[in-house]
């Protein structure tokens, strides 16, 4: 009896080796293709100048002074927002919002309300400047993959061999 199961047992590995190599199998392949992909992105800018100055005779204000120029091919509206501060704690804050075409400079002038008289401005006082410009939507082809799979079925020789 035991023969027999070894010979049954012998039987069935020579058919599986003969018919391993034959057993169809799918092909897949990483595939890269095109896609376009948008983003948002700012407005390209040059901040030409920019300084600050105390106004007014009766009254102790500074004025913040830049003047922007909008280096992109696209216009818009550019916000510059300003923090005046003593020390470190912000007194006040103001800001300005202006439509620049593209190749075009706008000056813009922001003053503080409400700052204490003082003799030694320069040092009591700092100005701390943030540009804000518009933004446009621009589109950018990047290569990614994709998993394609074969519709023609190889055996498992030509598949280890690479005779697809």
């Amino acid at each position: 009896m035991a023969s027999i199961i070894k010979a049954i047992g012998g039987v069935i590995t020579v058919i599986f080796l003969v018919l391993l190599p034959i057993i169809p199998v799918q092909v897949s392949t990483e595939v890269p293709y095109q896609d376009e992909v948008q983003s948002e992105v700012p407005l390209l800018y040059d901040l030409v100048s920019h300084s600050y100055t105390f106004v007014g005779i009766l009254d102790w204000e500074l004025k913040y002074e830049c003047t922007l120029e909008n280096v992109d091919t696209e216009s818009g509206t550019f916000t510059v927002s300003v923090q005046f501060k003593e020390g470190n704690v912000v007194v006040d804050t103001a800001s300005d919002r202006k439509y620049i075409g593209s190749g075009e400079s706008e000056t813009f002038e922001i003053q503080s309300s409400g700052l204490s008289f003082s003799t030694d401005w320069a040092s009591r006082y700092s100005v701390v400047p943030s540009f804000t410009p518009s933004t446009k939507i621009v589109s950018n082809l990047v290569t990614k993959y994709r998993t394609e799979h074969s519709t023609k079925s190889v055996n498992l020789l030509q598949y280890i061999f690479g005779n697809q």
